[in-house]
């Protein structure tokens, strides 16, 4: 997402361009900082939250984990290149360090995190791993690159999301419940697929046809945000709708690159919710 997109009443995830995710180690009061695979270190993952300062500009991206703000620390003096960690608490005698992006030139989305204390400037960097530690450097061609992606969105943005994709639903045809929700990897949608055990079943006419099929994976979708303790309920929904003579359900979902996709529960098959050939007429999210 570009910068000048950003919602404050949204929350973020920080991706590299290695498809890594901001993450630190959360098993006490503090941990180090690192770039991780979502799924693998989603205990870990730390949520950014945009704060407005005066006529809509960017001010700072804020740091959270388990609901909680968390703060950037750097391990040590600016000059070494140190180590990142991050704390619920106050670390005194730690430089503290905001999250402040610099526009990567004519790309709107891609953009560096840099600090400048006691006037020195430095650049998050990080090895190309598929898991690696945070550290602070000077600036240059290494310099790790980010990305925001939503993580929780307001119903009414989700809403719009789904008018935007097919503009030609019906308001009344839309049900969605909740004041928030919370996005899903495609990897995760699939995994949830997996859990299901639909992959086994079989299409029955009117006993087990394609919106049992859509029910089902809605109400395991629901299971898995119960076992996880998410804070918010998964943006997974329930969609029906006609192409010609003929009508279907399959289920749909926002995924954390922001856009809504649709999961054919009989397959498995995830596509992007634009390209689906039906005509939605009813939307349970």
């Amino acid at each position: 997402m570009s910068l000048d997109t950003l919602a404050s009443d949204e929350s973020y995830v920080l991706f590299d361009e290695h498809g890594r995710v901001l993450c630190a180690q959360q098993q006490g009061s503090w941990g180090w900082a690192y770039l991780g695979d979502f799924d693998t270190y989603n205990s870990d993952v730390l949520y950014i939250a945009v704060s407005a300062s005066g006529h809509g500009r960017l001010a700072a991206l804020d740091v959270s984990a388990n609901d909680r703000p968390w703060r950037l620390y750097a391990n040590g003096p600016i000059g070494r290149d140190p180590w990142l960690f991050a704390s619920g608490q106050n670390w005194p005698g730690y430089p503290r360090i905001n999250l402040c992006p610099v526009s990567n030139g004519n790309d709107a989305q891609q953009f560096t995190l840099q600090v400048e204390i006691d006037g020195e400037r430095k650049a998050f960097k990080a090895g190309s791993s598929t898991w690696d530690w945070l550290y602070l450097a000077s600036p240059g061609k290494e310099d790790t690159r980010f990305t925001l992606h939503r993580y929780h969105i307001t119903g009414q943005r989700l809403f719009d999301l789904i008018k935007t994709t097919w503009p030609t639903v019906a308001a009344d045809a839309l049900c969605e419940a909740d004041s928030a929700y919370q996005a899903i990897s495609s990897h995760h949608a699939r995994q949830i697929w997996q859990d299901t055990g639909l992959g086994r079943c079989r299409w029955r006419s009117e006993s087990f046809d394609c919106d049992d099929f859509a029910f089902v994976y809605k109400g395991q979708a629901s299971l898995d945000a119960y076992h996880g303790n998410a804070t918010y309920p998964y943006a997974v929904g329930w969609i029906a709708g006609t192409c010609g003579d003929e009508a279907h359900a399959v289920n749909l979902f926002l995924d954390l690159d922001g856009h809504l996709k649709t999961l054919e529960p009989q397959t498995g098959e995830i596509m992007l919710a634009q390209d689906w050939s039906y005509a939605p007429y009813q939307v349970l999210i």
